[in-house]
């Protein structure tokens, strides 16, 4: 369910086969995953989504009040860090010509190669160092 309500519903699975399945928002779930991840003596970290292929104006189309702000809104909200995995990896995207950028993708535009996968790790690995003290991963990050 898009948004960061706590809304649910219940659905009848059409892959799992199971019947009154509840199914809850995008916000529910990045909160779960923050609570449970607390509750086993970790430390959450929130990423946004990895950019899809999608041009606009020359650019990677960077979509706005939709899963990377949710993901930023949450991550502020339980106050945890966030890495803006789509707009770090979409700048990277954007200075390459599109067929480099094609090569990054192991489908039309969703998933990714291992180029591509390559990048998104990068640009993770940016964003953890970006974070400074507040990065709970620093000590683990070689130069």
């Amino acid at each position: 369910i898009p948004g960061l309500g706590d809304d649910s519903v219940a659905i009848d699975n059409l892959i799992t086969k199971q019947k009154g399945e509840v199914v809850y928002s995008f916000g529910e779930y990045l909160r779960r995953f923050v609570r449970e991840t607390r509750a086993r003596g970790a430390t959450p970290i929130i990423n946004s989504l990895t950019p899809r292929k999608f041009w606009e104006n020359g650019r990677i189309r960077r979509t706005h009040g939709s899963f990377a702000d949710w993901a930023e809104e949450t991550a502020r909200a339980e106050n945890v860090p966030f890495v803006n995995l789509t707009e770090l990896a979409s700048a990277k995207m954007d200075t390459m010509p599109p067929a480099r950028v094609d090569s990054l993708f192991g489908d039309a535009s969703l998933h990714s190669s291992e180029r591509g996968a390559r990048l998104n790790a990068a640009a993770i690995v940016e964003g953890l160092r970006a974070l400074g003290a507040a990065d709970p991963l620093r000590e683990y990050l070689r130069p």
